[in-house]
């Protein structure tokens, strides 16, 4: 067969190759997509399908403005009012999400709930530091018995709020911490598990293993971009939770979408990948969901989110390898070494925000095909 394609008055015939394999292919179940963003309002019902459909099951939001919350003082308690998140919820239940959701109690330089408390309540400030890496933070009181009950009281009723969907509540404090707000992390940390022990709690070191072992000690879960060999080995060794997190990179070429988002989520054995994939300002390709829609309203499967359905069927194979070779003597001849070693070094070029993407797929399709054969294999016997 083929695919007729015409553009400014050129038409081309595209061959079609398609092979049909004899078995169902089998998405991994034990690693979510976690989509970050800052704004809600243009997010539909129609757009949880889409990103259910590529893979997604939870969400990041921040709590500001932007996101719909607001905080007000009734009577000398605050009342969260959740608005568009509330929303956003109902339609991730719609779409048959599982959660969970990362909730930013903070950006990098400011604290986003505490400045909301300090608004609803003016017999708080905020303290304004001078410029740290170009930025100064804000943040509220620290050891003020008033304001840290107004603070759990806040954050107990986002966490209920949550959870009333199905979806488990997981708070990062500080945004970053180790740029400005180590020395407020531990203090927070200690106080937020003081109500709330079973609340796990998650840190961003960005990339930095230093960091990430600083930061291990207030952390139920690592989110990482970088150094993913040491920090997996670190997660593992003192049983913590690894989440990858990168973005989609851009909607034209599906290449970096498609390691991001697969096999490289196989080799370090993440639980979760936060992906930052939109946001309220635009200009920045990399910040680019929800794909601009078509003419019926339907969100545009963009290059970009072709790569991940690409990446997510990569993820599949060698899953579905691993599933049906485990404890069977075929395991042995497997090169699962040199497979994993393929995903991370063989042909791979720098970008310039740090991450990996392959020059061309020659052998990402070599392990796919590999699976694919072994599967079949396997499946004979």
């Amino acid at each position: 067969g083929g695919l007729r394609v015409e553009a400014d008055k050129n038409i081309v015939n595209l061959p079609i190759k398609v092979m049909i394999r004899p078995f169902r292919l089998k998405r991994p179940t034990d690693l979510s997509f976690i989509n970050c963003i800052t704004s809600l309002k243009s997010l539909t019902k129609k757009d949880m399908l889409f990103l259910k459909k590529s893979g997604f099951d939870g969400f990041e939001i921040y709590v500001h403005k932007p996101s719909g919350l607001s905080l007000t003082n009734e009577n000398g308690r605050p009342l969260v009012h959740m608005n568009n998140i509330d929303t956003l919820m109902r339609n991730m239940v719609s779409a048959g999400m599982k959660g969970p959701m990362l909730v930013m109690l903070s950006n990098d330089s400011k604290t986003i709930l505490e400045n909301r408390i300090c608004e609803a309540f003016s017999e708080f400030k905020l303290t304004e530091t001078e410029k740290i890496y170009g930025k100064a933070k804000m943040f509220g009181p620290i050891g003020n018995p008033r304001f840290d009950s107004l603070y759990l009281d806040a954050i107990g009723q986002i966490k209920s709020s949550v959870e009333s969907f199905g979806f488990e509540f997981i708070p990062v404090i500080f945004d970053e911490a180790k740029e400005r707000f180590f020395p407020e992390l531990p203090v927070r940390h200690k106080l937020i598990k003081s109500r709330f022990p079973n609340v796990r709690i998650a840190n961003t070191p960005q990339g930095d293993y230093e960091w990430a072992r600083v930061l291990l000690p207030y952390s139920d879960i690592l989110i990482t971009g970088g150094e993913f060999e040491p920090t997996s080995y670190l997660c593992k060794r003192e049983k913590k939770s690894l989440w990858l997190n990168s973005f989609l990179g851009s909607t034209t070429d599906p290449g970096k979408a498609r390691v991001r988002f697969g096999l490289r989520n196989w080799k370090y054995n993440p639980s979760a990948l936060l992906v930052w994939s939109y946001n309220y300002y635009s200009g920045f390709e990399g910040l680019s969901y929800p794909p601009l829609p078509n003419g019926d309203g339907e969100p545009l499967e963009t290059p970009g989110w072709i790569g991940v359905r690409e990446a997510v069927d990569d993820l599949s194979y060698v899953k579905m390898l691993e599933e049906l070779s485990s404890g069977k003597p075929e395991a042995a001849s497997i090169p699962w070494d040199d497979l994993k070693y393929c995903v991370g070094d063989y042909g791979l070029g720098r970008h310039f925000d740090g991450y990996e993407f392959p020059r061309d797929f020659s052998q990402l399709d070599s392990t796919r095909e590999f699976a694919a054969r072994m599967i079949v294999k396997l499946l004979k016997k």
